[in-house]
């Protein structure tokens, strides 16, 4: 509302640009099965401003990003699941 438009248009695009360029450092920075929720939570973020850009109904956003923040939780409880278990199992070797 206070700027131009064409300020506030340069100004959004260098924020997701910003965004992006985190995600990426983030994704290359994980390892594995982290990877996968790097990538879902990003997708999550970005959705909205897809939405926007291109039309889309929000239903099928909606369901898109259930799908991503799902599989972001599943895959940490599997991670977790996975490193408490061997946690488990090392203390019960010593």
């Amino acid at each position: 509302m206070f700027l131009p438009t064409r300020v506030a248009i340069t100004l959004n695009l260098l924020f997701y640009a910003y965004l992006l360029l985190t995600g990426i450092s983030i994704y290359w920075a994980a390892r594995g099965q982290e990877r996968l929720i790097v990538i879902c939570w990003f997708a999550a973020i970005f959705l909205g401003p897809v939405q926007r850009l291109f039309s889309i109904s929000p239903a099928v956003i909606g369901y898109l990003d259930f799908a991503a923040v799902m599989t972001a939780f599943l895959a940490s409880a599997y991670i977790l699941v996975k490193f408490s278990t061997g946690a488990a199992a090392h203390q019960s070797q010593e």
